[in-house]
């Protein structure tokens, strides 16, 4: 609750809704899909499993990139859920972003405007997020106290959630290493977790 009264404050969020683009969608997809797992995990409903795994697909149809919030999913499963079931849960979405990613391998024109990544970039992106530098600052440092916090006081299953959340954007940006990728409002979904 908390988290999403932040993010309906932050500069970044209103800037985004404003444009007639896909972000809103993804954002909401992502936060549908994890409400939806934590719901299935808790209840083991064959509906939510299934609601899940469409909330994934109707993600990914707006953006590809929101796979990348997996690896915070697969820490929430670790223990709780059985492989197979994360593993059917996972498979329609994946299959969606390859036959995406293959269709869209032929307009990689779209995204040639996108530079190498560098430690500026990836700084500048938090800032763009959070709605400027100082707001940046406030939620970096809120965010490195929260984790040796949580490390200190051996939460490792809450250090483990935000670890792969944190871990979402960085992918992003590692990967662009190899084909440049990383914008900032790409990785908006993240922002909420």
């Amino acid at each position: 609750l908390t988290a999403a009264a932040v993010f309906t404050i932050l500069p970044s969020t209103t800037h985004y809704a404003h444009e007639a683009l896909s972000y809103a969608f993804v954002v909401a997809g992502v936060v549908v899909a994890t409400l939806l797992l934590h719901l299935a995990a808790e209840t083991g409903d064959r509906k939510m499993w299934a609601g899940y795994a469409g909330a994934l697909v109707f993600t990914v149809l707006f953006s590809f990139l929101a796979l990348l919030i997996l690896p915070a999913h697969a820490v929430f499963m670790w223990r709780r859920v059985p492989l197979r079931t994360a593993v059917a849960a996972w498979a329609p979405s994946v299959a969606v972003c390859g036959l995406i990613a293959a269709w869209s391998s032929r307009q990689s024109s779209q995204v040639s405007w996108i530079g190498e990544p560098t430690l500026g970039s990836l700084r500048i992106g938090l800032e763009e997020l959070a709605g400027g530098e100082r707001a940046a600052l406030l939620f970096f440092s809120a965010g490195i106290a929260l984790f040796v916090w949580m490390g200190v006081t051996r939460r490792w299953r809450e250090w483990g959630l935000m670890f792969a959340a944190a871990a979402s954007p960085a992918l992003l940006w590692v990967l662009s290493h190899a084909e440049p990728l990383f914008v900032p409002r790409y990785i908006l979904f993240a922002v909420p977790l």
